[in-house]
């Protein structure tokens, strides 16, 4: 997502503009601070969920990063295949669908 990226590099920006405006690096480093915040975060994430799930968690994290976005034709391509089948099979024909669009495979399984 195009935001998620500009959103990322405003705030380096910022945080590099301030220490290059306010004086020395030292004074916005504090080695306590920093175990504090993402020692903490880590293992009070790690407490919540298994392994698993935590060792997945970076995969999940570059999907915000790296996604594709369907234009309005492939998916009025896709809808209009999935309209016919339905109207030949009925709405059961559509569980056979591969749909790799979450939001339509979520909409897909309420109608069927």
């Amino acid at each position: 997502d195009l935001a998620t990226v500009i959103g990322m590099l405003g705030a380096i920006g910022f945080i590099v503009m301030a220490m290059i405006l306010g004086g020395s690096l030292g004074m916005f480093i504090d080695v306590q601070s920093i175990l504090i915040v993402f020692g903490g975060t880590l293992f009070v994430v790690l407490s919540q969920f298994t392994l698993g799930q935590f060792f997945s968690a970076g995969k999940v994290a570059g999907k915000a990063f790296m996604f594709k976005i369907e234009t309005p034709e492939e998916l009025i391509e896709k809808i209009v295949e999935m309209a016919d089948a339905a109207r030949k099979g009925g709405f059961l024909a559509l569980e056979e669908a591969e749909i790799s669009n979450e939001f339509m495979q979520k909409g897909v399984d309420m109608l069927a």
